[in-house]
């Protein structure tokens, strides 16, 4: 049986992140894993996504709707938002970047799923995060409820480490690097 996993990130361009989350799902093993990725906004999947993923937003259903979803996620708790806009049960949750994503997620009200957050930042040194949250205590609680918080070098997990002393697990885990996609690209 295969485990579903869910991936969250803010956007699908623009970023560092969002290159490893394309690497990292072109190579997942889909005999093992169903995946869908939320994405924030609505935005069109490029062939740097794989086809075979079952992709959702939150926002861009219609201008009534993306102010409700605005509304509810100022001023309501990360699980009520994730009650009302997050569909499916899955086996594990991911968090991809750090921010409004990782607020979502910690509103799982899935109590068998795995929780991850996957900070790609020194939170310690470049605190952007707190755009995402009413306070430094809500982003604090909301750390507390993942599994295991990833970040993508030793400086990263030991910044959130600091920041978030009540962590549970953390792990580094380095970027995947596609070396066949990097030889092709410098042979053109």
């Amino acid at each position: 049986m295969k485990r579903k996993v869910v991936f969250f990130i803010n956007s699908l361009y623009g970023g560092g992140a969002e290159k490893v989350l394309q690497t990292l799902l072109r190579y997942l093993d889909r005999q093992r894993f169903e995946i869908t990725l939320y994405s924030l906004h609505r935005e069109k999947l490029d062939d740097n996504y794989p086809s075979d993923i079952t992709f959702r937003y939150i926002y861009g259903h219609g201008k009534w709707s993306d102010y409700l979803k605005t509304f509810v996620y100022q001023y309501f708790s990360p699980s009520l938002f994730y009650r009302l806009f997050v569909k499916g049960k899955y086996d594990t949750e991911v968090a991809f970047i750090e921010g409004y994503s990782t607020r979502i997620v910690s509103g799982s009200t899935n109590p068998r799923s795995r929780k991850i957050a996957w900070v790609h930042i020194d939170l310690k040194n470049n605190h952007w995060t707190d755009v995402a949250y009413h306070h430094r205590k809500e982003e604090q609680a909301c750390y507390r409820k993942f599994d295991v918080v990833v970040g993508v070098s030793e400086t990263v997990r030991q910044g959130a480490l600091q920041l978030f002393p009540e962590i549970k697990s953390s792990l580094c885990l380095y970027n995947p690097i596609d070396s066949e996609e990097i030889i092709k690209k410098s042979k053109e």
